[in-house]
């Protein structure tokens, strides 16, 4: 995992940062306990610190593409970010999030570089993730799906957190996180940017 932090893990190389989205978040009853969660997955998403505190907040989009080593997008149709955050270390590395407040509540668009760069593993690895739907020990329900651009994503559900998007335009992994974001929602977003 070398280009996003240790927090996210849960499918593995298969779809990082749909891992990190998909958190498992214990409910009062019947839900799964720390001891019970896959590794790097005892503690929720902190929606307030992108990269689980661990981003540096920069000032603006142009500041932000100093410290990457690719051409960030500006998502379009959320309106103006909260915050724009940037990973730790080297560029070639690092990722960038932009934090909303949306109709859809919090949304954090994350974009970086993509963790499979060849579209046919990726798309293995995405077909992968929809393989092991309902098997025991994954938390999250995969779909794929093709967004507006043509390219495919695949989106996550879990009875335990919000739904997820990820996918790849033009050489940039993207991904699209929220605490209350439904698959529909997710989908309509990653449409917009």
């Amino acid at each position: 995992m070398t280009r996003w932090p240790r927090w996210v893990g849960l499918l593995g190389l298969s779809v990082l940062v749909m891992a990190a989205c998909a958190r498992v978040r214990p409910v009062e009853t019947g839900g799964p306990t720390p001891a019970s969660l896959p590794p790097g997955d005892s503690q929720p998403t902190d929606w307030d610190h992108p990269f689980q505190g661990n981003g540096v907040q920069v000032a603006s989009m142009e500041v932000a593409s100093e410290d990457v080593s690719f051409n960030i997008v500006d998502p379009a149709g959320l309106g103006d970010a909260n915050g724009i955050y940037v990973t730790p270390g080297p560029k070639e590395r690092a990722a960038v999030a932009f934090m909303y407040d949306s109709p859809y509540g919090r949304v954090i668009v994350i974009e970086g570089l993509p963790d499979i760069p060849d579209a046919e593993s990726r798309m293995a690895a995405y077909e992968d993730s929809v393989a092991h739907n309902g098997q025991p020990g994954y938390w999250t329900t995969s779909t794929i799906v093709t967004l507006a651009s043509g390219d495919p994503a695949i989106v996550g559900a879990s009875p335990y957190s919000s739904s997820t998007i990820e996918w790849v335009t033009n050489g940039v992994q993207f991904s699209v996180i929220g605490p209350e974001l439904t698959s529909d929602q997710a989908v309509s977003i990653a449409n917009g940017i």
